[in-house]
C-alpha cells in the first residue's frame, strides 16, 4: 500500500493514492482490532518505518542503490546507465 502510495505521488494519480491510503486504513484497523483480542506479549506492532523504506526503494532506483553498499554505489549508477535501466 505504502508503495502504491508512492507510485500514485509519481504519476500525479490522486485515485491510486486515495485506494492506497484506504487500504492502510483498513490494515490498521484490522490491525488494532487483532491486538484488542490478544495479551500484550502477543500483540503484534509492524515496522513503519521499514515498511516505508521498501517501500521507496521498490519506486525509487538511486534510493534503493545509495541504501546498499556505499563503495559501489558509483558502479552501480553507472551500470544501471549502460543497460538503459535509468
Amino acid at each position: 500500500a505504502y508503495r502504491d502510495m508512492y507510485v500514485g505521488g509519481l504519476n500525479h494519480n490522486g485515485e491510486l493514492i486515495n485506494e492506497a491510503q484506504q487500504k492502510l486504513g483498513d490494515i490498521f484497523l484490522e490491525l488494532a482490532e487483532y491486538n484488542s483480542r490478544q495479551p500484550a506479549h502477543l500483540q503484534f506492532f509492524p515496522d513503519i518505518r521499514r515498511l516505508r523504506n521498501e517501500a521507496l526503494a521498490a519506486v525509487y532506483p538511486q534510493y534503493r542503490i545509495m541504501r546498499k553498499n556505499k563503495d559501489m554505489v558509483a558502479e552501480t549508477i553507472e551500470l544501471r546507465l549502460a543497460l538503459g535501466l535509468d
